[in-house]
């Protein structure tokens, strides 16, 4: 018997009319594969019954898995909540609303086998609007500008990685859209493969056309992966070059004001802005000094502990 255990991860809100096709269908793909798993359901503050829904099924599916939260964090924690008990070597995360469809799951484990660490659906024909086509297409290649790595579909929410890729992850904000490229960054060796989309059965969607937070997270990441190892250094360099454009501003500043202008607007201005950038380059070495004290303790597990409302773990059904 293949004894592969797998966690499957779906974050859910309000998905009550879809949770329990979702592992039936789900259920049906493990068993054909022959492996043993866990389906770990994220209820995020659901109030449409979402985790009573699987809890039906659970009575005669001990796999299942449930964490509930108290009120809706968004993805990006579901997801690490997720990550913090899955047993899995490998973990596949999907959304709740149909639109991923589980029979795609072995083409995922293909392509692990094949050496990758990290692997990502290509949603081939999408159901969900040429508008949101078009800003994923945008996303994609905002991505790639400034942070340099090429995705031809970073959004998708349909992965499968091994539990070494999810150990790495810290993920904040709306960052798990950047999933893929954080990988990279730690070194992972991702691929992709074509998926089906379906389209939306129940319910509306939960994403908006125009995710700004997700724009913001990829300035974010920019700025983060040049000042998470020694945020230290790399603002001190910064104030050094703040303070050496602000000399060169006050010298400019005495040359206008006492060779040519003393009394125009122009010297106000050099002078301010030679003060300006003076100041600056003083506290960027203490705000660095800040960072490096201070990002080791934010969003750590014990403080993701603190918002789960319930979490029921799933049976090892490895001898079943």
């Amino acid at each position: 018997m293949n004894t592969t255990h797998i966690s499957i991860v779906v974050p859910a809100f309000n998905e009550a009319e879809s949770v329990q096709e979702l592992f039936l269908r789900t259920k049906k793909v493990m068993d054909e594969l022959n492996v043993t798993y866990e389906f770990i359901l994220v209820d995020d503050g659901s109030t449409d019954g979402t985790a009573e829904r699987l809890m039906e099924l659970r009575r005669e599916n001990p796999q299942i898995a449930i964490l509930r939260h108290y009120r809706n964090h968004g993805k990006s924690l579901a997801l690490m909540q997720a990550f913090d008990v899955a047993r899995g070597r490998i973990l596949v995360t999907m959304d709740a609303d149909l639109q991923d469809q589980p029979e795609d799951i072995p083409k995922f484990l293909a392509k692990l086998v094949d050496g990758y660490d990290m692997v990502g659906g290509c949603r081939q024909s999408r159901e969900d609007g040429k508008l949101r086509w078009i800003a994923s297409k945008l996303f994609n290649w905002l991505v790639y500008k400034l942070a340099g790595s090429h995705f031809k579909d970073i959004n998708c929410g349909f992965k499968a990685f091994t539990h070494d890729v999810a150990s790495r992850f810290d993920l904040r904000g709306d960052m798990h859209r950047l999933m893929p490229l954080l990988a990279v960054t730690t070194g992972a060796r991702f691929g992709e493969v074509p998926i089906d989309h379906a389209p939306r059965r129940y319910g509306v969607s939960k994403y908006r056309l125009v995710r700004h937070r997700g724009l913001l997270d990829v300035f974010a990441f920019s700025a983060i992966r040049s000042t998470q190892t020694r945020p230290f250094h790399v603002f001190t360099e910064m104030g050094f070059s703040s303070s050496v454009i602000g000399i060169l501003l006050l010298g400019l500043w005495l040359a206008v004001a006492y060779g040519f202008d003393s009394a125009g607007a122009s010297s106000a201005i050099l002078l301010g802005l030679g003060c300006w950038f003076v100041l600056v380059g003083t506290l960027c070495p203490f705000f660095g000094l800040h960072l490096e004290a201070m990002t080791s303790y934010l969003n750590d597990t014990a403080w993701r502990k603190t918002l789960i409302k319930h979490y029921s773990e799933a049976e090892d059904v490895s001898d079943v």
